[in-house]
C-alpha cells in the first residue's frame, strides 16, 4: 500500500509560490520588464509544475508532466537571460539566437527520444512511500555543461555591468544567485541513487531570491501585486474546491438517473463554467477596487497639485506647493528641497519642515554630484533623494528620510518619483518664462531695464519706510557719436555707460534705460552723500580709459540729476520728474555735472528767457580766435574766410537755413584747435617733418574737445571734425570716404584747402586763384565731392565768390 511521496512538500512549496507570483503580475502593465519577468515565472511554473504533477502520478501520466518540466528547465536559463539582459541594456543578439536554438532543440530531443534526460524510475518502497530515481545518461551531462557555460556568460555579462555600481548590483545579485541555487540543485539531482528533490529546492531558493528583490530593492510593487495575487489564489481555490467537490460527487449523481446523463453532464458544465467566470469576474472587481481605492486619492491629490503648478511663474510658490503635497503624503518625514542657485554657484535648502535640518556646503555639493547619475542610485537612496532635474542637468533634488523601521513601499516611491519629476518639468517651465520674462523688461542693446518694466516697478509703489532717490543720466552730445562714428559707434557709447553704472550701483538700485541716452537709477540711501558720492564715482568710471571704452576724440561724460524722497517727492513718478528736470538744469549749465533738485528749480525753468547757442558764445569764439591770432595771425583771417565761402557754398548747393548757419559757425571753429599746436609748427617756413605733421593733425581732436565744452555748440561738431576728410578715404582723423562724409565737413574741406592755396602763409606766397580752380578742377571726386567742387567752380567764374 502506497502511504506518502516523501519530500513532496518542496516542489508543491515551489509550485505554490510560482504560482502565486503568476496570480500577482494578472493585472499588471504589459511593459517589456513586466512581459520579460513573466517569461522567468512562466518558465519556472512549467518546471515545478510538471515535477510536482509528475510525483502526484496524476493524468495523462508521469512522462507528460515530466517532458513538461524539462520544458520549463531549459527556458529558465533563456527566460532569465533575457530578462537580465534587458534590465542591464545589455545586446547580445548572436548569444540570445544560439541560446534560443539550443533551447528549442534540447527540448524537442528530449521529448522524443529521451536521450538527454530521461523519465525516473517509480520506485514503491517496502513502506508503500513512492520514490523517484534518476538514471543520467551521457546526454544529461553534456546538456549540464551547456547550460553551465550559458548561465556563466550570462553571470559574466552581468558584472561586467554592476562591477562599479554597487546600486544596481543589490537588485541583479539575488536574481544571479537564485540562477546558481536552480543550477547547482539540478546538478545534485545527478548523484547516484538520490531520491531527494534538489532541484525544486534550488527552485524554491530562486522563488524567494525573486520575492526579495521585488520587496526589498523596489524592483516592482510588491504590497499591491500581493494583494492581487492573494485575491486571484483565493478565487481559484473556490473554483477548485466546488470542481473537486463535483468531481468526488458526480458518480452517485450520475448513477440516479443514468437515462438523463447527457443532459446533467451539459447542465452541469454550464453552471461550473457560468460560476467560474462569475468567480473570476468578481474577483477582476475586486482587484480593480483595491486598486482604485489605495491609488485614487493619491491620484487625486497629484492631479491637484499638477493643475496648481501647472501655470505657476513664480519658484517660491512652486516650493511652497511641492512641500505641501510631499507633507500629504509622507506626513511623519522629514522634508527638504534643496536647490542649485547658480548665481551663488552652490545648492541651498529652499524649503523644510525641520529647521533643526541641516547640511553643509560639501555635503550639497557632493548630493548634487551623485545624483547627476541618478539611475544609479539604489532604491533606498531614492528614497531619500529625489533628483529635480531637467536639460540633462541636476537643479536640486528633494530630501526625504521616513521614521526609524517606517519603510517606503512601492507606490509611494513611485509617487515620490512623480512629484520630484513634474517639479523638475514646472521649474523648467518657470525658467524658461522667467528668461522670456527677463527679456521682455530689459533693453536688449545696454542690459538695463527697459521702459516697460519701469512702468511695472512704479505700479508697485514706494517703500515709504525709507529714503529713496533718484538719479537721472544723459550722456552729453550723444547725437554726435552716431553722426561722427556712425550708430554702431554711438552702440558701443550706450553699452559702455550702461555697463558703468551697472558694474557702480552694484545690485545697491535698480537702473532703467529710459531714452535714447538717457538712464534712470533708483536707490534706496541712508544719507544724501551716499548718493552724491555713487554720482560722482559713475562720472569717473565712465571717463577713466579702459580697452572697453569706444575711441572716439571727444570725451564721453554724463549730465546727472538726482531728486530724494520724502524730501521733495511724493512717489515714484514724481521723484522721475524731478530728477529729469535737475538734469536739464545739469546740461544748461555747462554738462558733466551734478544736479540736485530743489524747489526753487521750477521757478529757475520758468524765468529762463530762450537763447541762441552761438549768440551766446559767439565773444568767446572771437576771444579763442584772437588768441590763436597773437600766435598764428593767418588763422584768425583763414577761418573767417572759410566761414564766408561756407555760406556761399551751402546757399547755392541749396541747404536750408539752420545748416547755412551751422556751417557758418563751423568755418569760425573748424581750427580753433590750433591754439594748442606749439607756435614753432605754426610758424615754421620749411615743410613739416612727419612728426611734426602728425602734431598738427591733433589740432582737429584738439577743436572737438574746446568746441564739446561750449554750452549748446555740440551740433559744429561733425563738420569740424570731417574738414580734413578726403572723398577718396585717404583723409583724417577717421579716413571717411564719399558720402560717408558729412555734407557740411565736405563743404568745409572745399573752402578751406581754397583758401589755404590763394591765402599767403609764412612758409608759402599766394597762388594765383587760376592755380587753385584747377587743382580743384583736378581733384574732383578724389580730394573733393565732385559736385560741390563744381559748383564752388561755378561760383568763382561767375564773380560770386570775392577772393579776400
Amino acid at each position: 500500500m502506497i502511504k506518502s511521496i516523501p519530500f513532496i512538500e518542496i516542489p508543491l512549496g515551489a509550485l505554490c509560490c510560482y504560482l502565486f507570483l503568476m496570480l500577482c503580475f494578472l493585472k499588471a502593465p504589459n511593459n517589456k520588464i513586466v512581459k520579460y519577468f513573466r517569461f522567468v515565472l512562466f518558465s519556472c511554473l512549467l518546471w515545478t509544475g510538471g515535477a510536482t504533477l509528475m510525483r502526484l502520478q496524476l493524468k495523462p501520466g508521469i512522462e507528460f508532466w515530466f517532458n513538461i518540466s524539462i520544458l520549463g528547465l531549459v527556458l529558465i536559463p533563456l527566460s532569465i537571460t533575457y530578462f537580465l539582459f534587458y534590465i542591464l541594456k545589455i545586446k547580445s543578439p548572436i548569444f540570445k539566437m544560439i541560446q534560443f536554438f539550443l533551447t528549442v532543440l534540447a527540448a524537442v530531443v528530449n521529448s522524443i527520444w529521451g536521450i538527454l534526460i530521461p523519465p525516473p524510475n517509480v520506485i514503491v518502497e517496502a513502506n508503500g512511500d513512492i520514490v523517484y530515481r534518476y538514471y543520467m545518461p551521457a546526454g544529461a551531462y553534456v546538456l549540464a555543461i551547456i547550460e553551465g557555460i550559458m548561465i556563466a556568460y550570462v553571470i559574466a555579462m552581468t558584472y561586467q555591468c554592476i562591477r562599479d555600481d554597487r546600486p544596481k548590483a543589490k537588485k541583479i545579485v539575488p536574481l544571479v544567485v537564485g540562477t546558481i541555487a536552480l543550477f547547482v540543485g539540478n546538478l545534485l539531482t545527478l548523484i547516484p541513487e538520490n531520491v531527494f528533490p534538489f532541484d525544486t529546492l534550488g527552485g524554491l531558493v530562486l522563488a524567494f531570491c525573486i520575492v526579495f528583490i521585488m520587496h526589498k530593492q523596489y524592483l516592482f510593487d510588491m504590497s499591491y501585486r500581493a494583494a492581487i495575487g492573494t485575491i486571484y489564489t483565493v478565487s481559484a481555490l473556490l473554483i477548485f474546491f466546488v470542481m473537486w467537490h463535483f468531481g468526488k460527487n458526480a458518480g452517485q449523481y450520475i448513477n440516479k438517473d443514468f437515462e438523463q446523463l447527457g443532459e446533467i453532464v451539459v447542465i452541469l458544465v454550464i453552471l461550473l463554467t457560468l460560476f467560474s467566470g462569475l468567480v473570476i469576474y468578481l474577483a477582476g472587481r475586486l482587484v480593480e477596487q483595491i486598486l482604485i481605492r489605495n491609488t485614487k486619492k493619491k491620484l487625486e491629490q497629484l492631479q491637484t497639485y499638477r493643475n496648481n503648478t501647472a501655470s505657476l511663474f513664480s519658484e517660491e510658490e512652486l516650493f511652497d506647493r511641492t512641500m505641501a503635497i510631499l507633507e500629504k503624503f509622507f506626513p511623519n518625514a522629514t522634508i527638504a528641497i534643496c536647490i542649485f542657485v547658480r548665481k551663488k554657484e552652490k545648492y541651498e535648502i529652499v524649503r523644510t519642515n525641520k529647521k533643526e535640518l541641516a547640511f553643509s556646503e560639501q555635503q550639497l555639493e557632493l548630493i548634487g554630484k551623485e545624483l547627476q547619475n541618478a539611475e544609479s542610485l539604489q532604491a533606498s537612496e531614492l528614497a531619500k533623494y529625489a533628483p529635480i532635474v531637467y536639460d540633462n542637468k541636476i537643479k536640486g533634488f528633494i530630501f526625504l528620510k521616513l521614521p526609524p523601521k517606517v519603510k517606503m513601499n512601492y507606490m509611494e516611491l513611485e509617487y515620490y518619483r512623480q512629484i520630484s519629476a513634474y517639479a523638475s518639468i514646472c521649474l523648467k517651465n518657470i525658467s524658461v518664462y522667467e528668461k522670456v520674462y527677463q527679456v521682455s523688461i530689459h533693453d536688449d542693446l545696454t542690459g538695463l531695464y527697459n521702459r516697460t518694466y519701469l512702468k511695472e516697478f512704479k505700479e508697485k509703489g514706494l517703500d515709504t519706510g525709507s529714503s529713496q532717490a533718484s538719479i537721472y543720466f544723459d550722456i552729453d552730445g550723444f547725437k554726435l557719436y552716431n553722426e561722427l562714428y556712425g550708430e554702431a559707434c554711438g552702440d558701443k557709447v550706450l553699452r559702455w555707460c550702461s555697463k558703468q553704472i551697472l558694474k557702480t550701483v552694484d545690485g545697491r538700485g535698480l537702473s532703467f534705460r529710459v531714452g535714447s541716452n538717457e538712464f534712470l537709477t533708483y536707490i534706496k540711501f541712508q544719507r544724501k552723500e551716499e548718493v552724491i558720492e555713487l554720482a560722482k564715482q559713475i562720472q569717473q568710471n565712465i571717463a577713466k580709459d579702459d580697452e572697453e571704452k569706444p575711441e572716439v576724440l571727444q570725451s564721453i561724460t554724463l549730465s546727472i540729476g538726482i531728486a530724494f524722497y520724502p524730501d521733495t517727492a511724493k512717489d515714484l513718478e514724481q521723484l522721475q520728474q524731478q530728477a529729469e528736470k535737475a538734469n536739464f538744469f545739469a546740461k544748461r549749465n555747462g554738462k558733466n555735472r551734478i544736479e540736485l533738485y530743489e524747489m526753487n528749480l521750477e521757478q529757475k525753468e520758468n524765468e529762463q528767457p530762450e537763447w541762441n547757442g552761438y549768440d551766446q558764445i559767439a565773444p568767446t569764439i572771437y576771444a579763442l580766435t584772437a588768441a590763436i591770432d597773437a600766435k598764428d595771425s593767418y588763422t584768425f583771417q583763414h577761418s573767417v574766410n572759410v566761414s564766408e565761402y561756407a555760406v556761399l557754398l551751402a546757399k547755392e548747393a541749396g541747404l536750408k537755413k539752420d545748416e547755412i548757419r551751422i556751417v557758418k559757425e563751423a568755418g569760425l571753429l573748424h581750427d580753433i584747435g590750433k591754439i594748442g599746436i606749439p607756435e614753432d609748427i605754426l610758424k615754421k617756413k620749411g615743410r613739416l617733418t612727419e612728426e611734426e605733421y602728425e602734431i598738427m593733425k591733433t589740432h582737429v581732436a584738439n577743436s572737438i574737445k574746446m568746441i564739446h565744452f561750449l554750452p549748446n555748440m555740440n551740433y559744429v561738431i561733425p563738420a569740424v571734425v570731417a574738414h580734413h576728410e578726403r572723398f577718396d578715404g585717404k583723409g583724417y582723423p577717421r579716413g571717411m570716404k564719399g558720402e560717408q562724409i558729412p555734407l557740411l565737413g565736405r563743404i568745409l574741406a572745399v573752402c578751406d584747402c581754397f583758401d589755404a592755396m590763394t591765402s599767403k602763409r609764412v612758409y608759402k606766397e599766394a597762388m594765383p586763384i587760376e592755380y587753385a580752380v584747377d587743382e580743384l578742377e583736378k581733384n574732383k571726386g578724389t580730394q573733393f565731392d565732385p559736385d560741390l567742387a563744381e559748383i564752388f567752380i561755378r561760383l568763382i567764374k561767375e564773380g560770386k565768390i570775392n577772393v579776400k
